[in-house]
């Protein structure tokens, strides 16, 4: 498993970009959460109003890129598990 974590203070521009919805490339694709929108600007706002419970905190975006090496191919449920394990 190959990760890279990265933090921030942009929830649309880390979902635009983790979507891919700029490029329209669009490789990844979420596989699981408990947010009710599925484009960038419905989940950016979904984080914004959660944000706002504790605005001291200045950096609120946490993302993790994970990827299998080149040999491996994970379905939608293995990916799953491996969220779980997070």
């Amino acid at each position: 498993m190959i990760g890279k974590s990265t933090t921030g203070n942009d929830f649309y521009g880390c979902v635009r970009y983790a979507l891919d919805e700029k490029s329209g490339l669009k490789q990844a694709h979420i596989i699981g959460g408990n947010t009710i929108g599925s484009s960038a600007a419905e989940l950016s706002a979904e984080f914004a109003q959660n944000q706002q419970a504790k605005p001291y905190i200045k950096n609120p975006v946490w993302h993790i890129a994970l990827s299998s090496p080149m040999h491996e191919h994970l379905n939608d449920a293995q990916w799953q598990r491996v969220r779980s394990l997070i």
